[in-house]
């Protein structure tokens, strides 16, 4: 993501050395690593502060012994 985000940053540089069609190129790369990270984020996210903490008692009314004992360490 690095590599293309420079080489959308300075075009004119790359192309110097680089075929122009690079440019067009980068830019796809680039959104598409961009829109796999966001999603990575927002899984990482989803899992790791909703679904692993899930503490279903608000339902049920019944506590798990094993998330009464995490509490009182």
């Amino acid at each position: 993501m690095v590599i293309t985000g420079l080489i959308l940053w300075f075009p004119i540089f790359f192309t110097q050395f680089l075929p122009g069609g690079i440019i067009p190129a980068a830019k796809l790369a680039h959104s598409s690593e961009a829109i796999v990270a966001v999603i990575f984020i927002i899984t990482w996210h989803v899992y790791h502060n909703h679904l692993e903490r899930l503490n279903l008692s608000i339902f049920t009314g019944a506590s798990m012994r094993k998330s009464i004992e995490n509490s009182i360490r």
